[in-house]
């Protein structure tokens, strides 16, 4: 346990320089790495300060402008799933990843990063909801376009049945014994606004009937 103690912390040591100014390809394979090493460190329990230098790692990581979008972006996850990272903190670092001063590129590496395998937070969490919707509206066709394999990858996970809820949830829709029930705000732009997310669920999409 000790050389393992040793090892990972110094990966941990230098993790933020290691994940800065990659290309497509090699952020990929950092960050299965980066995750690898996260579930290592968290499952052995080590005893020492191996986990604080590593969360501190991923902290630097995740605040890092240099380091790799993805790589971020799932700095970021890691730290919010373990509660590390507080729900307000998420949104606001999500908020600004998404923000018009973001290129759609690194946008959507960041996204990626925090949301694969994670797609169902969306669901739960109106606040990262939001700010994920309102930069899928902010894109132009085009590039709406050609990020919606992101967007596909990240929700493919969702079934039938929780794809309809989030697009109740990004509708403001509520169940009822009546049926549901139309935000009053959504109603001029719901068909195009249905188009683009249907485009990103996929197939399983409610039809909007």
């Amino acid at each position: 346990m000790g050389l393992f103690t040793r090892i990972g912390t110094q990966g941990a040591l230098g993790l933020h320089y290691a994940a800065r100014n990659l290309d497509v390809e090699a952020a990929r394979g950092f960050d299965v790495a980066m995750k690898a090493a996260d579930g290592a460190i968290r499952l052995a329990e080590v005893e020492g300060d191996l986990a604080s230098v590593w969360s501190d790692a991923l902290a630097r990581v995740a605040a890092d402008d240099q380091a790799a979008r993805l790589v971020m972006g799932s700095a970021a996850r890691l730290l919010y799933e373990a509660g590390e990272m507080s729900a307000e903190d998420a949104v606001a670092l999500l908020g600004r990843m998404l923000s018009p001063g973001t290129t759609p590129t690194d946008a959507a590496g960041f996204f990626e990063g925090f949301f694969e395998g994670s797609g169902q937070r969306l669901l739960y969490d109106a606040n990262l909801r939001d700010c994920v919707d309102a930069w899928r509206i902010s894109l132009d066709e085009e590039t709406f376009t050609e990020y919606l394999p992101v967007f596909r990858r990240v929700l493919s996970e969702l079934d039938k049945t929780e794809k309809k809820r989030l697009l109740d949830g990004l509708f403001g829709r509520t169940a009822s014994g009546t049926g549901r029930v139309l935000a009053d705000h959504a109603g001029g732009f719901w068909p195009e606004h249905l188009k683009t997310l249907t485009e990103i669920l996929g197939k399983g999409a409610p039809n909007g009937g």
